[in-house]
C-alpha cells in the first residue's frame, strides 16, 4: 500500500517552459525522495524591465509518504 503527498512548485527558464519544468525538478530531487509523476498545471510568462521573458511552469508533484513501522 502506498500514499502520496502532493506539492505545487514553479521553475523558470529563459529557454522555454520544458526547461523551467526540468529546473524545478531537479530542485525538488535535492530534498525529496519516491517521487512519482509531474503535472503540468500553468504555464505562465513573466516579464522583466528589458522586455526579455521568463518562462514560469507550474506543476504538480506526487511522491510516497514514507511507510515506517
Amino acid at each position: 500500500m502506498s500514499v502520496l503527498k502532493f506539492i505545487e512548485i514553479t521553475g523558470e527558464s529563459d529557454e522555454s517552459w520544458a526547461a523551467g519544468a526540468r529546473v524545478a525538478i531537479d530542485e525538488a530531487r535535492k530534498t525529496l525522495r519516491g517521487m512519482r509523476h509531474a503535472e503540468v498545471t500553468h504555464l505562465t510568462i513573466r516579464l522583466n524591465d528589458e522586455g526579455l521573458f521568463e518562462y514560469q511552469t507550474t506543476l504538480k508533484l506526487a511522491f510516497a509518504v514514507e511507510h515506517h513501522e
